[in-house]
């Protein structure tokens, strides 16, 4: 998220923030962490994030030492991360486009934790602050929006700017077609 650390990016910031206090948010499983820095917005019970790139790992676990409900693991899509907690929420703020299978991924992550619900963020392909030779990667969010979901859009004055956030309801496991 550090590119979004800026005046501009704030928006996206309060929105997370928002929908996690909304929905009573306490637990999450953070797929694509980072540096972990969205756990700095959130008051939670529980947090576990992991992402496949050392270095963040690494810092995010020196920075966040002393939050003690925090977790930082280093592994990629297909890694089973255990956690020993129930999940409310899995986010996946900015990671899924990084993933080739990310349906796939997402599918097996939500049976894997069953959370109630999911935050996806990610880039939309009409950009109007980006630098030309940028490759732009885009994830077409069809499949997301099958869900039950709210849809967040901002367009920031900040590299790749135009983005959503969706919130999306999972359906319940133990009740066939009910939705929480």
């Amino acid at each position: 998220m550090d590119y979004l650390d800026c005046p501009e990016g704030q928006p996206l910031r309060d929105n997370i923030r928002n929908i996690v206090e909304s929905n009573q948010i306490r637990t999450v499983v953070d797929v694509g962490c980072g540096n972990g820095k969205i756990v700095e917005l959130l008051d939670l019970d529980r947090y576990m994030g992991f992402d496949p790139w050392r270095p963040l790992i690494q810092r995010a676990r020196r920075r966040y030492k002393h939050m003690p409900h925090c977790e930082f693991r280093r592994t990629d899509w297909n890694g089973e991360i255990e956690v020993d907690f129930p999940v409310d929420c899995v986010m996946f703020i900015g990671s899924l486009s990084y993933n080739t299978d990310h349906v796939e991924s997402f599918e097996r992550l939500i049976e894997l934790y069953k959370p109630r619900m999911a935050i996806i963020q990610e880039i939309l392909p009409d950009q109007t602050h980006i630098v030309p030779e940028n490759n732009l990667k885009t994830i077409p969010l069809d499949h997301y929006c099958s869900y039950p979901h709210i849809w967040h859009e901002f367009d920031l004055p900040v590299w790749c700017g135009h983005r959503v956030q969706l919130e999306i309801l999972l359906p319940k496991k133990d009740i066939p077609d009910a939705i929480y």
